[in-house]
């Protein structure tokens, strides 16, 4: 297993692997630590700046700090994370006023695998090539949505 490797799936239910361990949404961790998590991960090739990250989490919600509202679920996210793996908390860096993923982590994403399947599928240069290309898409997210056990029993 790669150091510093992040796993993760964002199609079905969202979940964070870092050496081995796993954390998701299925234990009732509040849903603002989870949007900003995956936002960032997402955008990981650029800066986000504070503004934009309190707009996706609040919208135009009236609130009364939105700024301490950010920096607490900011310390929940980097909480999580930390419980992963000593240190993981410094995923996610400041700098230059905006937030960014630590280019020092490999992220791995179902999404993007699932992007990259489709981009080969439709560069294909026969339909048959193309049919099992988008049938290993659609296997990535099957897989990714509804669980490995859901397949077992078809073949």
């Amino acid at each position: 297993m790669k150091q510093n490797l992040i796993k993760v799936n964002m199609l079905g239910s969202f979940s964070v692997e870092i050496s081995g361990k796993v954390i998701d949404d299925s234990k009732g961790r509040t849903y603002k630590a989870w949007l900003l998590l995956a936002y960032l991960l997402y955008c990981r090739d650029r800066m986000v700046s504070g503004t934009e990250l309190i707009k996706v989490l609040y919208g135009d919600e009236d609130r009364e700090n939105p700024q301490n509202a950010f920096r607490a679920v900011l310390h929940r996210v980097r909480t999580l994370l930390d419980s992963l793996d000593s240190g993981c908390g410094d995923i996610i860096l400041y700098r230059d006023g905006g937030y960014c993923i630590n280019p020092e982590f490999e992220v791995e994403s179902d999404v993007e695998r699932f992007n990259e399947l489709c981009q080969v599928g439709i560069s294909a240069d026969n339909e048959e090539k193309k049919g099992r290309i988008f049938s290993a898409g659609c296997c990535t997210v099957s897989r990714t949505v509804f669980g490995e056990t859901f397949f077992r029993g078809m073949g």
